[in-house]
């Protein structure tokens, strides 16, 4: 089945699009067309993208789950933009406004005013998805998250993408490690953050192998695993730099990619 995990199917459908609007070949219409209607077809009606697609027989229950980790979210959305520019297919535009639903729908109350890498998919509560991955709420996602909200807001000019911006920027600022925490240079963020406590969820592993061997959270940093970072470098100066500037003015909609001919495909993959 399709994973929208890092990009995988949005990334290759974004790529199909961009050779069609270079050669207008028919024989490249329809699997662009195919693509399309995956990803149409695969959103929910609150406007979150599942990591894989369709549902099949046995599989682990968090891929149903409405997925921002890797950017899943946004690259699909970054899709039907060049859908929307480039066929002028209104049913992407819909899917966008959909899409940009979900993200202030799933952010968390204050005090801890983040994103979980997954929320599920009918109730909108952080999830955990696979072992290393608890349930917690996650600084580089809501990062993300903040981010591509400011970028909604200057689309639509509607201010409900960032009122509470400064909720998920306090929140981030509460989590920050002092300097004689950080265990790797330049990452003051710890990946994992437990819902109720703001500790760090640290993840860890004993065994040797995916038989003989298992992943486990725990408070302490000493011997993390190293091929998920436990710890995350995150610009929250520039994030507020952003918010600020966006908030003092009023964005200028006619320069919106939601409106036709404002969105620039990429020249290179």
């Amino acid at each position: 089945n399709t994973t929208f995990d890092d990009a995988g199917t949005s990334e290759a459908s974004q790529f199909l699009l961009r050779l069609y609007a270079v050669r207008r070949s028919s024989r490249l219409r329809a699997p662009v067309e195919r693509a399309l209607n995956l990803v149409l077809e695969s959103q929910y009606a609150n406007g979150g993208w599942p990591q894989r697609f369709p549902r099949v027989a046995g599989e682990v229950e968090y891929v149903r789950y409405i997925t921002f980790n890797d950017a899943g979210s946004g690259e699909n959305i970054k899709f039907l933009l060049m859908v929307y520019h480039t066929l002028g297919d209104e049913r992407a535009l819909a899917a966008i406004r959909r899409a940009m639903d979900v993200f202030p729908a799933t952010q968390q109350p204050a005090p801890q005013a983040g994103w979980s890498l997954q929320h599920h998919h009918e109730t909108l509560a952080p999830m955990g998805a696979r072992s290393y991955e608890p349930l917690s709420l996650a600084t580089h996602t809501t990062a993300g998250n903040v981010a591509q909200m400011m970028d909604f807001y200057e689309w639509t000019g509607e201010r409900r993408f960032i009122e509470r911006i400064p909720e998920a920027l306090a929140w981030l600022e509460s989590v920050r490690l002092r300097d004689d925490q950080v265990r790797v240079q330049g990452r003051h963020y710890p990946t994992f953050v437990e819902i109720g406590t703001n500790r760090a969820r640290i993840n860890h592993r004993r065994g040797s192998n995916v038989v003989s061997g298992t992943y486990y959270w725990d408070y302490n940093p000493e011997r993390p695993i190293t091929h998920y970072s436990q710890w995350r470098a995150i610009n929250a100066d520039a994030l507020r730099a952003r918010y600020e500037r966006l908030n003092a003015t009023a964005p200028d909609l006619s320069r919106s990619p939601l409106q036709r001919g404002n969105f620039r495909l990429p020249r290179f993959f």
